[in-house]
């Protein structure tokens, strides 16, 4: 049994100070109080931090990571076709996927990311490599992996879900979109797609389908399964009511839809019709990082501005984007620090000059830090990092792989 002490530990919007976090021998959470716990707890303080829950990234394309900058500064249908996807062509096999995901690993740690929602190729890399590193959530396959039994497998790693990950509607034939979709509802497993994320998207449903990407999702039925859908861009106001309607879980990317110019969500009409908006950051290759809090600090002052609205999406709105709604929309357990829950949390250092002064601890998180203010990430109470340390990666063997990457990258595919 283990006590961590903090200055402050945030649960269900309400900062604890000066408290303990409790758990039992299976790293659940037993609860929260001021005084000292009894001797029976080993304990751990943590001076001038706070404990909050671990963070959840919804959308993301983790084996992208070497990509990061290789492709700045263009349009997506540029972006993809002339350099990520041709990138993807030499390279995708199962060692550049396990070598990059590692690679993303290392990130996510740093950035206090413990579950992720993944969709690339090379699913049993990816998954193994975040399984040994302690991290869980969603591993995409696609409609042919599942053909070839690749659902038995997760059974071995049971920090991990499968999910249904058809690209895009540009992408992929109406035949097999329906498919996956058939396949979700057979398997109950989550359906993760790209919905709305550009006007080229839009442009194409309409000229192929005569409607809107997502009303031609919903007449497939892919908001009657569990779903993620990332970016919703360009929604109409019929859009809007549907995506609300049917209580859809949306993956908010907006460092990724401003560097593309993509366009910005209209998150607060989303949330007023009913969606479950989460936060996301994307691909490495067009965010270019897996800095989750930077990507929800961005979305909290970029959606006050075209809101005008100073108070919406406020520190405990963003905080719950990346925790307790990111995990419905996975639908998992976890994203708060209740009783009862795995006690997977980070503890977020108020040493440094520009996380002081402490008003509040909350707002500091969200406007103030950045991962080097992360000193720890525990799952079921067992640290992955403690003191800025990644303790189940080797980040020198890390980085010395993603050199031998860039230069192969930039010698075939960047004749550099």
């Amino acid at each position: 049994m283990k006590a961590f002490y903090a200055d402050a530990i945030y649960h269900n919007n309400k900062e604890h100070h000066n408290s303990w976090l409790l758990t039992d021998e299976n790293g659940n959470i037993i609860g929260i109080q001021k005084h000292k716990p009894d001797p029976k707890y080993k304990t751990t303080s943590f001076k001038n931090s706070a404990i909050f829950p671990a963070f959840t990234n919804t959308h993301t394309h983790l084996s992208m990571s070497y990509m990061r900058g290789m492709a700045d500064d263009y349009p997506l249908m540029d972006w993809l076709n002339n350099y990520i996807f041709p990138t993807e062509k030499h390279f995708i096999n199962p060692e550049f996927i396990r070598d990059a995901s590692k690679f993303a690993a290392l990130e996510l740690i740093k950035s206090g990311t413990l579950t992720i929602n993944d969709m690339y190729f090379e699913p049993r890399e990816t998954l193994e490599v975040m399984s040994n590193a302690g991290l869980k959530g969603l591993i995409g396959v696609n409609i042919a992996d599942v053909d070839n039994g690749i659902l038995s497998i997760f059974d071995d790693f049971p920090n991990f879900k499968p999910a249904l990950i058809p690209h895009a509607i540009y992408t992929v034939s109406e035949d097999d979109y329906k498919r996956h979709i058939q396949a979700a509802d057979k398997h109950g497993i989550t359906l993760h797609t790209h919905l709305s994320e550009s006007r080229d998207e839009v442009r194409f449903a309409k000229e192929k389908y005569n409607t809107t990407p997502t009303q031609l999702m919903n007449s497939w039925g892919a908001f009657d399964v569990h779903n993620v859908m990332a970016h919703c861009v360009h929604l109409t106001d019929k859009d809007i009511e549907i995506l609300g309607n049917k209580k859809v879980n949306v993956a908010h990317c907006p460092e990724s839809n401003l560097k593309l110019a993509s366009g910005i969500a209209p998150i607060k009409e989303l949330m007023q019709a009913g969606a479950n908006v989460t936060v996301a950051t994307d691909g490495v290759a067009s965010n270019n990082n897996l800095n989750i809090i930077e990507e929800t600090s961005v979305a909290a002052k970029l959606h006050k501005a075209i809101n005008n609205d100073s108070t919406f999406f406020n520190v405990d709105t963003a905080i719950q984007a990346i925790t307790a709604n990111a995990s419905k929309a996975l639908g998992i357990d976890g994203g708060t620090l209740a009783v009862g829950e795995k006690a997977d949390f980070v503890v977020v250092s108020y040493d440094n000059i520009h996380m002081m002064p402490v008003y509040s601890y909350a707002s500091n998180l969200i406007y103030s830090s950045n991962p080097s203010d992360i000193s720890h990430l525990y799952a079921s109470a067992q640290p992955l990092m403690a003191d800025g340390k990644v303790k189940v990666l080797d980040e020198d063997e890390i980085k010395d792989k993603a050199k031998y990457w860039h230069n192969k990258i930039s010698t075939m595919v960047l004749g550099l």
